[in-house]
């Protein structure tokens, strides 16, 4: 099993998270229970829609993690989330379940990463003679 050789703090627009690195993993993880903990969201809900949807499916994964249990530092079996699917999670969760302190920080990502989306999408979208006649859209 991936075990996890080093972690950092960050702050995502006020929520606090970390960041984790395997040797046999490309790209950061986050512990996909404390980041669903930390905004408020069911731990088990949230696995299972991932695990029904092809593109998330694969980027959940057990690692082994070092943890803090009366008093002595053991390793648990814990699930990650690619941190690359991060905002493209954010963005399909249910801002109302999202704890309220929360709430406003994850709708105004949301709203960001929407309008990156259509930004990028929206030539092939729509055809030429719309954007020239409508610029804003």
């Amino acid at each position: 099993m991936v075990e996890i050789t080093r972690s950092f703090a960050f702050d995502l627009r006020g929520i606090a998270m970390t960041a984790h690195f395997a040797e046999d993993k490309p790209h950061g993880m986050v512990c996909f229970q404390e980041l669903c903990e930390t905004l408020g969201l069911n731990v088990d809900y949230q696995r299972r829609k991932i695990r029904k949807d092809i593109y998330y499916a694969d980027r959940l994964f057990h690692c082994l993690k070092d943890v803090r249990c009366n008093g002595k530092s053991q390793k648990q079996k814990k699930l990650f989330m690619d941190i690359r699917v991060l905002p493209l999670w954010l963005l399909y969760t249910n801002a109302n379940r999202v704890r309220e302190e929360y709430r406003d920080t994850v709708v105004s990502m949301q709203e960001e990463f929407a309008d990156f989306l259509w930004a990028i999408h929206r030539t092939s979208t729509l055809p030429p003679e719309i954007l020239e006649k409508y610029p804003g859209i």
